[in-house]
């Protein structure tokens, strides 16, 4: 239930963060612009930005039925922009 309640979360935070487009009207450039904003200028940790990432790839394979070839293929650069990232609030403190 939990997972449930988070994934709904960023879902709805990618929408608002979009201005209410449909998930349907966005792409590879809306998805990355908003893990972006959550990476750079949001400051939220590896995880939780996984999660939020993890949460969009629900939303378009499982609820809308749509294949985001790119987005697989791009985990790896999502998961080295998170560490990053982390690496840089850890480097601050």
């Amino acid at each position: 239930m939990r997972t449930e309640e988070a994934y709904v979360y960023w879902i709805k935070r990618c929408i608002l963060f979009h201005e209410k487009r449909h998930p349907l009207h966005m792409g590879k450039h809306e998805v990355s612009k908003f893990l972006s904003h959550l990476a750079v200028e949001g400051k939220v940790s590896a995880s939780t930005q996984n999660q939020a990432l993890s949460a969009i790839l629900f939303l378009y394979q499982e609820v809308l039925k749509q294949q985001l070839n790119w987005i697989n293929n791009e985990r790896g650069f999502w998961h080295s922009l998170f560490t990053f990232c982390s690496c840089k609030k850890i480097s601050k403190c």
